[in-house]
């Protein structure tokens, strides 16, 4: 009896190694740097300059020795490739695709649509030819990872890194986007971190927000009910007579306002709906 209940698992388990094989033999990564590397023929990666490198904030080149790392090549599907992609994750979702729910792993990723492993090593024999430090290339084949100075970025793209200051704190960065052998411009669309500008952690929805999330799902959130102007003060008041071992007489019921009963009817509706969700 054993072996017979195996056999739907051997079977689910064949299918998705089926499925995977003929997956990789339909969208297998093809190769696309096929001219010869000719560094008299570039292409520039536009879009790639912040919008602070200007000449306002221009304080002067960087020191060529100054250390570059974690830049990024950012690789591209072809279009062939990309329409495949996102038809399969379009049918990740589709209970009615044989592709639904079929979860691929990141190596997976980049077998079936990622850049294809020749021109990966074109790219790392260009960078390391430059003198550059190639330090990882992504499971999924679409960046790889480099390092150098200022002096390598500046000869092998064709840009100049500068000194810049905006509202008091200084940064560097290229002062024009960068440029490449036309031949890589087929699997390469930009160079990322040739500048220091980072994204600052934005307070915005925190301050608006006056719900907080209640234990256990994340569509849960507990109201937090707006309170009286003058009751903190009052409580705070009272608090202070306790301790000081008098006894105070207990205050009369008060009629709530007509804002105080419009919030907690607007309240209770909020209860009810979330009780409904």
């Amino acid at each position: 009896m054993r072996p017979m209940r195996s056999l739907p698992l051997c079977a689910l388990a064949s299918a998705l190694l089926c499925g995977t094989v003929a997956m990789s033999q339909q969208f297998a990564p093809s190769v696309r740097i096929v001219d010869r590397i000719d560094e008299s023929r570039l292409v520039t990666l536009k879009g790639n300059t912040h919008p602070a490198a200007n000449a306002k904030n221009d304080l002067g080149r960087v020191s060529a020795d100054l250390p570059m790392t974690d830049l990024i090549m950012v690789l591209s599907r072809s279009p062939e490739q990309q329409a495949a992609f996102d038809k399969f994750v379009a049918g990740q979702y589709d209970p009615n695709s044989p592709d639904f729910h079929q979860w691929l792993t990141p190596d997976q990723v980049g077998e079936n649509f990622g850049a294809s492993q020749t021109d990966i090593a074109t790219i790392s024999n260009w960078l390391t030819g430059h003198g550059f430090s190639v330090d990882q290339v992504t499971k999924d084949r679409m960046s790889i990872r480099f390092s150098g100075n200022a002096s390598q970025v500046e000869s092998t793209f064709h840009t100049e890194i500068h000194n810049l200051q905006v509202k008091g704190v200084n940064h560097i960065g290229n002062m024009s986007d960068p440029q490449i052998p036309a031949a890589l411009g087929t699997v390469v669309v930009g160079v990322k971190a040739l500048h220091n500008f980072f994204p600052r952690r934005s307070t915005t929805l925190a301050n608006r927000s006056r719900a907080t999330p209640r234990r256990g799902s994340g569509r849960e959130f507990r109201e937090v009910r707006p309170q009286a102007p003058n009751q903190a003060p009052k409580l705070h008041a009272r608090w202070r007579e306790k301790r000081r071992g008098l006894q105070l007489p207990a205050e009369a019921p008060r009629q709530p306002s007509r804002l105080g009963r419009s919030l907690a009817s607007v309240s209770a509706v909020r209860v009810r709906i979330w009780w409904k969700m």
